[in-house]
C-alpha cells in the first residue's frame, strides 16, 4: 500500500497500467486494491477523504468545545455541551467542552475567593457597597464580593450592637436614658434592651432593700426615696415579704410579755442601713 500511494495510485489514476497480477497492461482499468485493505490508506479514495474530514472536523470541534466549555466555566454558567455537526465535531467538541469548563470552574473558584477578600476588605471601611466592574460582569463573582462585604458590615454591626447594649445598661442602672440618634436602628434596638435590663436591675435593687427592711419595721414606713418608682419598687419588696407575719407575731408576743422587740441578726445590717438612708 505504501509502494502504491508513493507511485500516486488511486481508484481513477493507474501510473503503471498495470494489471490485477502486477502485468504491464494498458486496459484502461485503474489498479484496484485487494478487498481486506484499509482503504482509508488510498490516497484520494472516498474513505480515505472522508477520514481526513473526520479528523478535520474533530480538531476544529475541540479547539471550538475547549473554548466554549471554558467560557462557560469561568461565568459559572450552566454545563450544556450540546452542539449541531458531524459526529467527530460533536464528539470533539464535548470532549474538549467539559475539559474547558472544569479549567473554567477552577479559575472561577479562586476569582471568587478574591472577590469575596475584597468585599470584605470594603465592607470594614465602609458601609456602602459599589460592586468593581470586573466582578460586576460575573453574577457568581459580583455574589461572592457581596457575600464578603455583609459579612464585615455583620461583625461591625455586632460588635457596635454589643457596644450600644453596654451602654443602655449602664445609662439603665443609673436611670438615666440618653437613646443614640442618627444611627441604625439595630443600635438603638440594642441600647434599649440594654436599657430595660438596667432598670430592671435598678428595680431589683430597690425591691430588694424593701424586702430586707420589711424585717426591720414590720410595719411599712415612708421612705426617704425621692423617686415615685424607687417608693414603688421598695414598696413592692416590702409587701412582697411574707415572712413578715409571723416576725410581727413575735413581736406582738414581746410586747405582751414586757420585752423589748430585738432585730434578727441577719438583717441588722440592712436596719442600720435604712436608718442611715
Amino acid at each position: 500500500m505504501e509502494y502504491w500511494n508513493s507511485k500516486g495510485y488511486s481508484r481513477t489514476n493507474d501510473p503503471e497500467r498495470l494489471d490485477g497480477g502486477g502485468n504491464a497492461v494498458d486496459d484502461g482499468i485503474p489498479c484496484e486494491a485487494p478487498s481486506d485493505y484499509d482503504t482509508t490508506k488510498i490516497n484520494n479514495s472516498p474513505a480515505q477523504l472522508k477520514a481526513i474530514a473526520a479528523v478535520q472536523d474533530e480538531a476544529k470541534g475541540k479547539k471550538a468545545g475547549y473554548a466554549a466549555g471554558l467560557a462557560a466555566g469561568q461565568k459559572g454558567s450552566e454545563n450544556n455541551s450540546s452542539v449541531n455537526g458531524s459526529d467527530a465535531y460533536q464528539d470533539g467538541y464535548q470532549n474538549a467542552y467539559e475539559e474547558g469548563y472544569q479549567k473554567g470552574l477552577d479559575q472561577l473558584e479562586k476569582q471568587k475567593v478574591a472577590a469575596n477578600n475584597e468585599g470584605y476588605a470594603l465592607g470594614e471601611k465602609r458601609d456602602n457597597l459599589s460592586v468593581p466592574p470586573k466582578y460586576a460582569s460575573v453574577d457568581a463573582l459580583a455574589s461572592s464580593f457581596e457575600e464578603g462585604f455583609n459579612q464585615a458590615i455583620a461583625e461591625k454591626d455586632e460588635a457596635k450592637k454589643k457596644e450600644y447594649s453596654a451602654l443602655g445598661l449602664k445609662d439603665g442602672k443609673a436611670d438615666v436614658l440618653n437613646e443614640p440618634k442618627n444611627v441604625k436602628s439595630i443600635f438603638v434596638n440594642a441600647y434599649k434592651q440594654g436599657y430595660e435590663q438596667g432598670q430592671e436591675e435598678l428595680k431589683l435593687m430597690y425591691v430588694q432593700q424593701g424586702y430586707d427592711a420589711a424585717f426591720t419595721m414590720v410595719t411599712y414606713t415612708a421612705t426617704k426615696l425621692k423617686q415615685q418608682k424607687y417608693i414603688d419598687w421598695y414598696k413592692e419588696g416590702f409587701t412582697s415579704n411574707k415572712k413578715v407575719a409571723a416576725i410581727a407575731e413575735v413581736a406582738y408576743q414581746s410586747g405582751l410579755d414586757g420585752e423589748p422587740y430585738k432585730v434578727p441578726t441577719e438583717y441588722a445590717k440592712q436596719f442600720i442601713s435604712n436608718i442611715m438612708n
